[in-house]
């Protein structure tokens, strides 16, 4: 698992509901950290999803 805390300003909610909109599944843990947890065997083409799919939603935040 792995625990993003972001900055003031973002919300830990609203990103994840962004997320799960185009596809992605994280959990949240109180207001600005969301959780990562990626299958135990993991691609390149995977990560460069999840990646592309993040920066998308957190540059329209």
């Amino acid at each position: 698992m792995i625990g993003v805390e972001l900055t003031s300003g973002f919300s830990a909610k609203k990103l994840a509901g962004k997320l799960l909109e185009e596809g992605l599944l994280v959990g949240t843990s109180g207001e600005n950290v969301f959780r990562i947890l990626p299958q135990f065997i993991i691609g390149d083409s995977e990560i460069e999803k999840f990646l592309k799919i993040f920066g998308t939603v957190i540059g329209s935040a």
